[in-house]
């Protein structure tokens, strides 16, 4: 009997395999169309993407959406190919308000199918009455002749948002129209205009053009839609020819004037045909009709009538037509405007604003239309009075997912929507915007209302489209209940009186913690937390984070504590996982976090034998004062999973900020004999934005981390590991394979911090892999800019073993090795910063890169911060840094000194540690028995300054700070107060007799704080100044230039006086002399950035080019303090001025005549002479030489004028000594590092500055390239397969010393520069480097790549303020400089180059700060000011006296200077130490400068130098076939050299090339046939073709083919995706296939069964 069975089973199956999967699978999951809620008010397809930008939406036509039809047949617009924008690949939903505004309980929902398939992945919330629904991707496969399927489901879901509950169904059979894509039409030569102008894509039904001409015959050329055929009357045409027309045959009567050729485009097709007929009216008579009156543009104030009129004349008897329309300039953006069809229009005068009208006047004479355009005429509706703007959709809520159910301490975040464009918001100059969030307890105007929250949003801004839209997060509520909320927009400008609008009202409900939280004792307070007795509880509470009773509760300020010892059995499940259909990849929204405060009150928590850890996701939360303990914890020890996590709303802030704080762990231990596979709290993904917190956390002897062996990326305490662990100690013994450190093991992603602090090892780690260290094992591997690991006051007295990169703090500064990106100019890449820390130990490992404190460096000139570091001479290696891969270790016991065991332990090392002047040392170090162990009193961290005390000074006063508090937060944790009287205490900062503010500075030991004071002139009688506002009007950057110089600014304000007190500054004077009368921008309080005048528009900072802004005079001069800092004294003379170009102030400073006591004044303002006091003595000498011999003999202090030359013609003389001293030293520092490797950091940087300042290379660098070469050239010639810099970086190296580099090792490395996609695979520094290295000596373009494209490209990403960057829209330093370097060979011959460049000068003067220097990427460094000296000289121009590059007399010279190290070399930042990357690029652009200063070529231009070519090494010439390849067997080329070496190489087989397949058995109904295809060599292919099946078109039960009878079907019912052939119908298919496969089934079974019965 059970083999029966089995057989029976065997049968059905059998039988079901023969049914094809398309049956099986047709139609499952798409709901059947139904309309039974009234979910839907419209489902509607627009005309275009472009017109649907507008406020007037058009809707396609011959559709109409009616609530109550589920199923229809729409013909959508054809995608015409257009340049002004694609065709509207959207739908759109449009749902009753009330599901949206909250009066309905329930949400909406929608998912999309096409063609059957889900294109939604989940459920979709509607939080607009109106919704678009992106759908190019699929809506792009709808194509004329064919139907597709588009079923749209609305509804309500389920508590998990995955399924509907209840909705509605809507399908829709769409195709495209047949139409025409473009039409042209010529009589001879002369192309005729058609009128209307046609527009396919925004216009698609116009079907009726109209041409003029009196020729007989014209010539029309058409496309239209794929796949279509083309008539002209009766005749098919060719689309995409000329095609000429005799018209005769088209006229009524031979004398007609006018003929009518109709073009007709049609798809055939059984399924979905469809066709369009345009007709076309030739004629000869001119019916356009004549404008005699165009619309004018009028100005009026709000609500007053702006009517616009056309008058027009008609020819021929027609009958004219209107119709208006508003064309925005900004946006290209034209409307049609809805009624607007008389001859007269009033436009609307609501908003102020400029709006722009035109009128099509349409003369409809014996059919044929024509048509001509009016003038624009502008309508301006001045700004009387202020009207709110519109909000363009409602307000919706943004976080929570959605849901409108919040606990007591949510945090709302809401979008709104301020309509920003023409007509729906005003248009001027200093209006301010804010939106205020109300919320009320009733829906209507009897509600209490209370402002929750106003934020500023600045102007609407102008333009097309809709408008923006603010995120706007409330603070938490701490409400319940429920509460409505709407937003009020606000504007306002100075001297109107403000306008509100309010919105919409969103309904939130919140409930209690209490209301949720029902099965715990306690009211989650901290004084009174949840109490959590057994796993039980815990379960509850995973329940309620989970959401698996209701919506879910995070926790978010509760605390739970523990009432007694827990234990965790197998069944655990740790707390927190994704929401329904979730994905942790989306940074956030998925998540169901822990976000609570879990308080262990040093009970213990038992984890069962490999069981699972306490919880899973966590956000904001905190545990502390837990013991944890079990002896297999199969995975992490407290926290299982620690992804990446941007908050509920999936965004990225900043690093530090709370809503990114993963979790705190405090006072949490490991107890003794416990084992975790992987770290001991928490590991996974380390995101830059995800900080973990680890304070006062121990690790006991006893305990094993990694117990299977075979984990990487562990330590004991973490992983991957991002923020902060302080005051920590682990005993355990930690094991692994990569990656392995005693406390973390990878620092994890880019922007994080990674700091240790105060911390300690004293176990032991045992690892096979690499990157093995006692407090870290690696650091993050890749990212430029990432924050290094800090490791300070840290110790490790434990032995470690690893494979190679073994080290005693930290195992290697990254964990892969890899070329640094060319051109990195972003600084330390994956380092460490290491300080004040010791090892006592035993390293291990079978690698050679073993050091006592760093095991490998990967780019030893980019160290930073490894200082003040001991370990004990006997752990097993001499050197503090095992290894590097760049550089040469030089200096090492500074990073770390080898110490004697009696040193550790006669307090040597101690004393060296407390005595340390890093910064960074907590002076907490003791003499243990063998090494420095931490002091059990704890030691000041930080110092805060609080309370009431005196901030403002007389001149004279003695600082008094009484009042002040002074809190010290200590390393223990706790904090204390601390006297002013306190010894430790030291005040430094302060000087009473100067005015001004003064930074005063408060240190206790290493801990500082800082506060501020000013110092005035004792209070006296008042002072009057004179004060001048000259404006300008706002004319950007065209026209001529209006400067204070040229005399040619507007009076605003002449020579007012003013009475101000004696403490007074040039801001004091101007906000009272401006008063209501002017509006004044001043974010900073130290600079004006713009003035508004009352009725007028903003003049301000860059208003008017890039030279523009405002600056003063105080006494005739332009001081160098803001106008804040700028103190006055009676009778000082202030004028404030707008300037279209600052340099021609400072240069007119320097030239207009002075007075003879003015000249006096400039030479006693010359005081003591430095290198800063250049300009001053410029200006000294310059206004002397002006004056007249008598006038000269006024000025008593002119031996001062000439002391002073003298003195600073030695400075500069001095100077120069400098630079040049500075040239060589670092030459020398350089040429003393050794053999230059092949890398962008010492490598051929190194070698071009050497080589370029005449200096040896050493040789050993030529070979070192070869080998590098062999190794990584590609077929190709590539070094790399994405970065076409390292072709041209060695170029220019090998350049540099002579060397062809057509022939290094038989490669040619200009092949690698052959290929404009691959150069361009680098961005804008791509192309600039390779025309860089082309140009070094004139050589030769491959390929596709040539200069003019090269230049091109450069010239194409210049940006709009006349920069370069990498990406972004403001110039960035060095990529602008790097740009000139690469133009400045053409910069003569080539006017479009000049222009970019002297635009790109402008910005780069603009950039430069006032001590001479740059910055890049917000960072001021040597390398920005090294690339801008080699800019500089590449075109000829002097740094050191070109006015543009000069700031205050300093110079970029002078700039470079100061970054300048000792003992030759240069920093990357003032504060940071010598830096490889920036000594290379200083002294390159040394050797630039002093290049250019003897009359030698240009840094790059290296014609003068002398290409040695190896006469030893092979020139082969082309490959040449000897024997071809064929379809199965390989061919042999060959190539020689002169001297008769050959070499040879194999050319593969061709495989067989067949042709078209050629059909030699036809199929019919029942039976297959055959085609074949050939290839040349003969052989041939054969496959079947399968039988057709039979056709019954007619439903008459018998095949058209072959007559056969056959089962008739239902013919209401086809197959869409099958034309031409009648199927049953998708909800019919299943019952058909098992009328016929279950039977055969049966029959199979039995006949089975049959035979089982026979054979026993």
């Amino acid at each position: 009997m059970k083999k029966r069975i089995i057989s029976l089973l065997l049968a059905l199956i059998m039988a079901l395999s023969l049914l094809p999967v398309s049956v099986l699978a047709a139609g499952a999951g798409v709901p059947t169309p139904s309309a039974e809620n009234s979910y839907v008010d419209e489902i509607y397809f627009p005309v275009a993407a472009k017109k649907s930008l507008g406020n007037a939406l058009e809707r396609i036509q011959g559709y109409v959406f009616q609530q109550g039809t589920t199923k229809y047949d729409v013909i959508l617009p054809d995608k015409a190919v257009k340049v002004t924008g694609p065709p509207a690949n959207y739908f759109g939903i449009k749902v009753p308000e009330k599901y949206i505004s909250g009066e309905a309980e329930e949400n909406l929902y929608y998912s999309v199918y096409f063609d059957d398939v889900l294109k939604t992945k989940k459920p979709v919330q509607l939080t607009a009455e109106m919704t678009r629904v992106m759908a190019m991707f699929y809506m792009n496969q709808i194509k004329a002749g064919q139907w597709s399927t588009l079923t749209i489901q609305v509804g309500t879901v389920d508590a998990a948002k995955t399924s509907f509950v209840k909705s509605d169904v809507y399908e829709f059979r769409l195709t495209r129209q047949a139409s025409l894509h473009s039409l042209t039409v010529q009589a001879g030569e002369d192309a005729l205009n058609l009128s209307p102008a046609p527009d396919w894509t925004e216009n698609p039904y116009v079907r009726e053009y109209s041409v003029v001409t009196a020729a007989d015959e014209v010539t029309l050329k058409f496309t239209g839609s794929a796949g279509a055929k083309f008539f002209i009357g009766e005749k098919e045409v060719d689309s995409g020819k000329d095609i000429p027309v005799a018209l005769s045959g088209y006229r009524a009567a031979p004398d007609a004037s006018v003929a009518i050729v109709p073009i007709t485009v049609k798809v055939d097709s059984k399924t979905a045909p469809t066709e369009a007929t345009y007709r076309l009216f030739v004629s000869k008579e001119n019916y356009i009709p004549q404008i005699k009156t165009q619309p004018q543009t009028v100005t009026v104030n709000k609500l007053e009538d702006a009517t616009l009129s056309v008058a027009a004349e008609t020819a021929g008897n027609g009958k004219l037509t209107y119709q208006w329309h508003e064309k925005d300039s900004a946006s290209g953006i034209d409307i049609e405007i809805s009624g607007a069809t008389e001859s007269t229009y009033s436009a609307p005068t609501t908003y102020a604003g400029t709006r722009n009208y035109y009128c099509v006047i349409t003369n409809t004479v014996r059919g044929p239309p024509f048509t001509v355009t009016s003038e624009t005429a502008s309508v301006t509706v001045d700004l009387n009075v202020l009207t709110a703007p519109q909000f363009y959709r409602p307000m919706e809520l943004f976080s929570n997912n959605g849901v409108r159910v919040f606990f007591q301490n949510g945090v709302p975040t809401f979008a709104v929507y301020v309509a920003s464009s023409r007509g729906v918001a005003d248009q001027a100059d200093g209006l301010k915007y804010e939106i205020s969030i109300y919320r009320t307890d009733k829906k209507d105007a009897n509600g209490e209302r209370q402002v929750i929250s106003t934020t500023p949003i600045g102007s609407a801004g102008s333009g097309g489209g809709s408008g923006p839209y603010y995120y706007i997060e409330l603070p938490s509520q701490n409400i319940t209940g429920t509460w409505y909320y709407y937003a009020v927009v606000t504007v306002s400008k100075d001297g109107y009186e403000s306008a509100s609008r309010a919105g919409n009202f969103v309904p939130l409900t919140f409930k209690s913690a209490g209301d949720i939280v029902t099965e715990l004792e306690g009211t989650g307070s901290a004084s009174d937390p949840y109490l959590i007795y057994s796993q039980k509880d815990l379960a509850y509470v995973k329940g309620l984070v989970e959401g698996k009773n209701g919506p879910a509760f995070n926790f978010a300020g509760q605390t739970l504590a523990f009432a007694n010892d827990i234990e965790l059995d197998t069944t655990w499940t740790p707390i927190g996982n994704l929401k329904p259909n979730g994905d942790e990849n989306d940074r956030g929204p998925s998540l169901q976090p822990f976000c609570g405060t879990i308080d262990g009150r040093n009970h213990t928590l038992r984890i069962a034998d490999h069981g699972k850890c306490l919880l899973y996701y966590v956000r904001n939360a905190a545990v502390k004062n837990l013991n944890i303990q079990g002896d297999h914890i199969d995975g992490y020890g407290l926290v299982e999973r620690y992804i990446v996590d941007y908050g509920e709303d999936g965004k990225y802030i900043s690093a530090t900020a709370a809503k990114h704080r993963t979790i705190d762990i405090e006072n949490v231990t490991l107890k003794s004999g416990t084992k975790t596979l992987q770290s001991g709290f928490i590991g996974g993904v380390a995101s830059g934005a995800n900080a973990i917190n680890i304070r006062n956390c121990t690790i006991e002897k006893g305990v094993v981390i990694g117990y299977d062996k075979q984990q990487s990326y562990i330590g004991s305490f973490a992983g991957d590991f991002n923020g902060t662990m302080k005051n920590c100690v682990s005993y355990a013994t930690v094991y692994g394979v990569d990656c392995v450190g005693g406390l973390a093991g990878q620092k994890g992603q880019s922007m994080g911090a990674c700091n240790f602090l105060n911390s300690a090892f004293l176990g032991e780690v045992v690892a096979t892999g690499d990157a093995v260290g006692g407090i870290i094992g690696s650091g993050y591997p890749s990212a430029p800019g990432t924050p290094m690991v800090q490791v300070h006051n840290c110790y490790v007295a434990a032995d470690i073993a690893g494979h190679d990169w073994v080290g005693g703090i930290a195992g290697a500064e990254s964990a892969h090795v890899g070329n640094v990106d060319e051109g990195d100019q972003y600084g330390v890449k994956g380092t460490t910063s290491i300080t004040d820390n010791h090892y006592y130990g035993k390293l291990t490992a079978t690698g050679k890169n073993v050091g006592g404190i760093i095991g490998f460096m990967y780019d030893f000139t980019k160290k930073s911060g490894e200082a003040t570091n001991y370990f004990v001479d006997s752990c097993g290696t001499a050197s503090s840094i095992g290894g590097v891969k760049t550089g040469t270790i030089t200096g090492a016991d500074r990073f770390g000194l080898a110490c004697l065991a009696t040193e550790f332990a006669d307090g040597t090392v101690t004393a060296k540690l407390n005595n340390s002047q890093s910064g960074y040392s907590y002076k907490n170090w003791v003499q243990g028995e063998k090494y420095p162990v931490f002091s059990d009193k704890a030691v000041a961290m930080s110092l805060e300054a609080s309370g009431n005390y005196k901030t403002t000074y007389t001149m004279g006063d003695a600082l008094d700070l009484t009042g002040i508090t002074l809190t010290a937060k200590w390393s223990d944790g706790t904090t204390s107060g601390v006297a002013l009287n306190d010894p430790e205490l030291k005040i430094t900062g302060f000087d009473t007799n100067t005015r001004g503010q003064q930074t005063v500075t408060l240190s206790y030991g290493a801990a500082k704080a800082e506060i501020t004071v000013t110092v005035l002139l004792p209070m006296g009688k008042d002072i009057t100044v004179t004060f001048s506002l000259l404006g300008d009007s706002v004319h950007g950057d065209s026209g001529d230039k209006h400067t204070l110089a040229d005399g040619n600014l507007e009076k605003w304000i002449d020579g007012v006086t003013v009475t101000v007190d004696n403490n007074a500054t040039v801001l004091d004077v101007i906000t009272k002399a401006l008063g209501s009368k002017y509006s004044i921008e001043n974010e900073t309080g130290n600079y004006i950035q713009s003035i508004t005048p009352k009725d007028g528009k903003a003049l301000g900072e860059f208003t008017n080019g890039n030279l523009s802004g405002w600056m003063y005079t105080l006494n005739g001069v332009h001081p160098n303090l803001g106008v804040a800092q700028q103190y006055l004294n009676d009778g000082d003379v202030i004028v404030f001025h707008y300037t279209d170009d600052y340099t021609k102030e400072y240069e007119a400073d320097n030239n207009k005549k002075k007075t003879a006591e003015e000249v006096v004044a400039l030479i006693d303002a010359i005081g003591t002479v430095d290198l800063s006091k250049g300009t001053a003595i410029d200006k000294a000498r310059v206004a002397y030489d002006k004056l007249t011999d008598a006038e000269k003999t006024l000025v008593t202090n002119y031996s001062v004028l000439t002391d002073a030359e003298s003195t600073y013609t030695k400075l500069l003389a001095e100077q120069g000594k400098k630079l040049g001293d500075i040239y060589k030293t670092t030459g020398d520092f350089i040429q003393g590092l050794g053999t230059p490797t092949v890398n962008s950091t010492g490598g051929e940087w190194m070698v071009i500055g050497l080589a370029r300042s005449g200096r040896p290379v050493p040789a050993g660098y030529y070979d070192n390239v070869v080998e590098y070469v062999k190794a990584m050239a590609a077929a190709n010639e590539r070094l790399h397969r994405a970065k076409v810099t390292d072709n041209a970086r060695v170029i220019l190296g090998l350049t540099a010393i002579g060397k062809d580099v057509t022939n290094v090792g038989g490669h040619n490395l200009l092949k690698g520069l052959d290929n404009m996609a691959y150069v361009q695979k680098q961005g804008i520094n791509g192309p600039i480097f390779t025309l860089i290295a082309l140009d070094s000596h004139n050589y030769p373009t491959m390929g596709d790549v040539t200069r003019e494209k090269l230049i091109q490209v450069i010239l194409d990403a210049q940006l709009p303020d006349g920069g370069w960057n990498l990406s972004g829209e403001n110039a960035d330093t060095d990529m602008t400089a790097m740009a000139i370097q690469a133009l400045a060979p053409y910069y003569k011959t080539n006017e479009t180059v000049k222009a970019a460049v002297d635009k790109a000068l402008e910005v780069l003067s603009a950039l430069q700060r006032n001590d001479g220097g740059f910055g890049s990427w917000g960072t001021v460094n040597s390398e920005s000011c090294a690339q801008v000296i080699v800019a500089l000289t590449a075109l000829g121009i002097d740094p050191a006296t070109d006015s543009r590059f000069v700031k205050n007399g300093n110079t970029v010279l002078d700039a470079l200077a100061g970054f300048y190290v000792t003992g030759g070399g240069f920093k990357h930042t003032a504060d940071g130490e010598r830096n490889g990357m920036a000594t290379e690029q200083g002294y390159y652009a040394l050797a630039a400068y002093f290049r250019f200063l003897n009359g030698q070529t240009s840094l790059y231009d290296m014609s003068d130098v002398t290409i040695q070519i190896d006469s030893h090494t092979h020139a082969f010439g082309a490959w040449t076939v000897t024997t071809p390849a064929t379809c199965t067997t390989d061919g042999v080329e060959t190539r020689s050299c002169a001297c008769g070496e050959t070499e040879t190489r194999i050319i593969p087989a061709t495989g067989h090339a067949f042709g078209a397949w050629t059909v030699t058995t036809p199929a019919t109904c029942t039976t297959d046939g055959a085609e074949t295809r050939s290839c040349a060599c003969g052989e041939t292919e054969t496959r079947a073709i399968p039988a057709t099946g039979h056709v019954d078109a007619d439903h008459d039960g018998k095949c058209d083919v072959c007559q056969a009878v056959i089962t008739p079907v239902d013919p209401g019912k086809t197959d869409p995706t099958n034309p031409g052939t009648d199927t049953p119908a998708t909800g019919d298919t299943g019952v058909l296939v098992w009328v016929i496969a279950l039977p055969v089934a049966l029959l199979a079974a039995a006949f089975v069964l049959k035979r089982k019965e026979r054979e026993a």
